[in-house]
């Protein structure tokens, strides 16, 4: 699942952590500023095993164009969600003749001009429910022909595991309430997108197949469905008709919900749709929305942590819900087969440390950038320590045959099979 997609990513992270820029116009030397900006945790979700490190990553940069330019990077600002934090520490060119000429801020959800300072910058939707879709735009003079220049960013990052499993018990409310919550932004959460195209016919089948089994299934029009319980079918249908396939003629670029869909693969005699984890986010979110639940894609980082050692795994994206009456959750959609998913709860992000970089909303249609930039990425991960509990005890648990128990019903439950068992053995 996440294990094969996370070895891939590490090809192709150029693009996606640090946003290459080519014209940086912006004069001015300000201060370098990193704000933060405290998330909300939504009601019925647990953090834990709260870990703390530094990373440090290193660019090199190779401009293979035939006169000098200006370039800079865009540096994602981390503070978009309610379980992990990063404060960037340095920013350090090491190598080539650039030097900081200029500093600017840029929403990559709104295609608006870079501002000056981070006050000038529309709040948007981030004041109202904790979102920070900002990057910092840092000018770095002019590259010559063929120069090499190596830049450094520094990083602290404090992360905890999200355990969703109690919003089995309390999963909120329906889509109807999570039009009244949102007010005018429900719409900016559920329109279709250049990437989301739940407006085109192909997209528009699958939707209505999920949606009739949800209306037979709970008696319900659609909008007197709880978001939780269409999220649920939703993971079901891609667990059943999505595979999880990088093949090397396949593209590792981002593809639109309505490609994804025209696109098959035989898979023991069934035709499955397939891709890898930004495919099938991808598809989620446009399926969610056109299924009227608000949703959102992560990108980012993911790391694992045993015996005092932080690694980074790779690189991978998921999504986010917005559940009535619960908040904004994260949900772990590269699920392709019925056994992962009964492994994984929706508010979940504990396989790893989920550490996310793009927060997006709006999918909008890339600007198309110069092919000049040779890169090379790599990543250093120091001064691991675990700060919190190491273990906790989940709400529910899933027993084959029987499906999501409260732990105090499952305890009953066993201590019967048990009795049960050893009426059995006596006799």
């Amino acid at each position: 699942m996440i294990m094969r997609e996370v070895r891939l990513r590490k090809a192709i992270t150029l693009h996606i952590l640090l946003l290459l820029f080519a014209s940086l116009v912006i004069t001015t030397h300000a201060q370098i500023a990193f704000p933060h900006y405290t998330v909300k945790i939504p009601n019925n979700i647990k953090l834990y095993d709260k870990a703390s490190f530094d990373v440090e990553l290193k660019l090199l940069l190779i401009y293979n164009g035939t006169q000098r330019v200006p370039i800079g990077i865009m540096i994602p600002m981390y503070v978009n969600n309610f379980w992990s934090s990063v404060e960037i520490e340095k920013v350090i060119p090491v190598k080539g003749s650039l030097s900081f000429s200029s500093v600017g801020y840029y929403d990559l959800n709104i295609y608006l001009p870079m501002s000056k300072s981070y006050a000038e910058v529309p709040s948007s939707i981030r004041d109202t429910y904790g979102f920070s879709h900002h990057v910092i735009a840092l000018g770095l003079g002019t590259q010559a022909p063929r120069e090499e220049t190596i830049v450094i960013v520094k990083m602290h990052v404090v992360v905890s595991r999200v355990d969703g499993s109690s919003l089995a018990l309390n999963p909120g409310g329906t889509v109807n309430d999570a039009k009244k919550e949102l007010g005018e932004d429900y719409y900016t959460f559920t329109m279709p997108t250049y990437y989301w195209d739940y407006n085109t016919s192909v997209v528009q089948q699958v939707i209505n197949e999920i949606r009739q089994r949800l209306i037979a299934k709970y008696h319900k029009p659609i909008g007197q469905i709880r978001a939780y319980d269409i999220v649920k079918e939703l993971l079901n249908w891609i667990s059943y008709n999505v595979y999880y396939m990088d093949r090397f003629d396949y593209p590792y670029s981002r593809l639109k919900a309505s490609q994804i869909l025209n696109t098959t693969i035989e898979v023991e005699g069934k035709k499955k749709h397939y891709g890898v984890c930004r495919h099938i986010v991808d598809l989620f979110v446009a399926l969610a929305r056109g299924l009227g639940v608000p949703a959102n894609r992560y990108e980012g980082m993911i790391f694992s942590y045993a015996n005092g050692q932080i690694d980074l795994l790779g690189f991978h994206a998921w999504a986010e819900v917005y559940l009535p009456k619960i908040g904004w959750v994260p949900v772990e959609v590269t699920i392709t087969s019925p056994y992962e998913r009964d492994l994984v709860d929706i508010g979940d992000a504990e396989f790893a440390y989920y550490v996310p970089y793009i927060h997006e909303y709006n999918a909008y249609k890339p600007p198309m950038l110069p092919q000049v930039l040779i890169s090379v990425l790599s990543v250093n991960v120091t001064s691991a320590k675990a700060i919190g509990p190491s273990e906790i005890i989940p709400s529910v648990v899933y027993v084959p045959g029987i499906g999501r128990l409260p732990i105090k019903a499952f305890i009953i439950v066993t201590v019967i099979l048990l009795l049960i068992a050893d009426n059995i053995y006596l006799h």
